[in-house]
């Protein structure tokens, strides 16, 4: 009796190899997009423990050079946090693209799935035949025989 062969299992083991890439990737955006908010926290923290210390200046008397250095630390913060929610963003839009490339992986080995169980169902189909076939020609044999 042959065993069962699904026809297209080379393009089924392809798609499997892919979703676990596409996985792999996505873990990799994941962590990426996790140090990226925690930088931004960060940077956030930063910003309020200077301006607690800002505020706290000039509750008291303060210098002029000392208040054009927070000036320039506050613009620099805000850069670094733009910059930062820039590359968020970027990570964002490739997480996007990688659910993306998921979901039509997942789709494709759905299709796949369907059409190996058809076929298996074919195969089930002949091998019943095959075998209903060998039982009548053993029960016309043994009849011829007796």
């Amino acid at each position: 009796m042959r065993q069962f062969n699904f026809t297209l299992q080379s393009l089924y083991g392809i798609k499997k190899i892919e979703e676990k890439q596409h996985k792999r990737h996505m873990r990799k955006i994941e962590s990426r997009l996790q140090e990226l908010h925690n930088k931004l926290d960060e940077l956030n923290r930063d910003l309020a423990d200077t301006k607690s210390s800002y505020v706290k200046d000039l509750s008291g008397s303060i210098q002029a050079h000392k208040l054009n250095h927070y000036n320039h630390y506050f613009k620099k913060i805000a850069e670094h946090k733009t910059h930062q929610n820039e590359k968020i963003l970027a990570q964002n839009i490739k997480k996007n693209e990688c659910i993306k490339a998921q979901i039509e992986t997942l789709r494709e080995l759905k299709s796949l799935d369907k059409l190996r169980k058809k076929q298996y169902d074919e195969y089930l189909s002949e091998v019943r035949k095959e075998e209903d076939k060998i039982i009548e020609d053993i029960v016309s044999y043994k009849i011829i025989a007796s």
